[in-house]
Formats: C-alpha cells, structure tokens, sequence
C-alpha cells in the first residue's frame, strides 16, 4: 500500500506543469472549442453534408427565420380573437375547443406548441423530412404560409370593420 501511494504521488510530481505550462481555460467557456469556430456549424466529413448532423451553433437567417414564424403565430392567435369577436368561427376543431374553454389557455398552448415545433425543427434543420425536403426549406415554407395566412386574416378584418372615415360620418 505505501509503495502505491509513493507511486501514485511521484507520478503526480512528473505530471505537474509549471505556471508557464498550464494550458488556458478561456476555451473551455468558448461556445465552439474550435479555433476558426466553424467546426460546430457545419458536419465533420463529408458524409454528414448527405445523411443530415446537428450542429450548436445555428446560421442568423435559420434563427430568425424561426422568430419571424414564432411572431407571425402570434399575429395569427391575435387576428383569430379579433375575427371570432366579429362572428367569424374557427376552422379547426381543437383550437375552437379551446377558445371556448379559455381564451388565454388557447394562447398559451398555440404558442406553447409552436415554439416546441420550432425548438425541434431548428434542431435538424440539416436534416431532410421524409428524406424528401429540407428541414430548413419547410421551416421557410412555414414561414410563407404563415405570411399568406395573416395577409387573409387582415384582409377579412378589412371587409368587416367599418372604415374609420364611414363610422365618423355615419
């Protein structure tokens, strides 16, 4: 037992680096431990760039991408309470279930899952869905239907509310 832990120590001796030696932990709180700090956005091989690899670091027009479809959700959430309170209806059955139950619970779980989906889609976004498209593609795509769909939504609040100029001289 002692001859081991006089082993054990000795080697620790050998193993001390000096002050000058140390290596530096600045890079252990880097978010890349790569130099050029490309390592983490792109695959390793070349097989990667076929098969689909996650990355930590993601490109600014994917992460805000993402955030304009999280906004639009919200102009959309926002757009369906204004028409339901000018006698429209809500077309999908889970969500006029909510609406009735609880307007801040159909917020909350409209926002909750879209940002989840989002989460989870900006995660593979080097992926391909089905092998087919892009992950990232339909994150674009969802971004487009979104766009369309609040451009209709305003446009059926602009056939019912009233002109501001009509309510002033009515």
């Amino acid at each position: 037992m002692a001859k081991q832990a006089q082993a054990v120590k000795a080697t620790a001796a050998r193993d001390r680096r000096g002050s000058g030696e140390r290596r530096s932990m600045r890079g252990a709180f880097r978010l890349s431990a790569s130099k050029d700090g490309l390592r983490r956005r792109t695959g390793r091989r070349e097989a990667d760039l076929h098969r689909g690899f996650y990355t930590d670091k993601h490109d600014a027009p994917l992460l805000l991408t993402a955030m304009c479809v999280l906004l639009f959700a919200a102009l959309d959430a926002i757009l369906t309470l204004q028409l339901i309170a000018y006698g429209a209806t809500e077309l999908n059955p889970l969500m006029r279930m909510l609406i009735e139950v609880d307007v801040y619970l159909f917020a909350w779980f409209k926002m909750t899952v879209t940002a989840v989906v989002l989460i989870i889609t900006v995660s593979h976004a080097n992926h391909r869905l089905f092998g087919l498209w892009r992950t990232r593609s339909v994150l674009q795509f969802a971004l487009w239907a979104y766009v369309v769909l609040v451009a209709y939504q305003l446009t059926l609040l602009s056939l019912v509310v009233k002109p501001i100029a009509e309510v002033q001289l009515g």
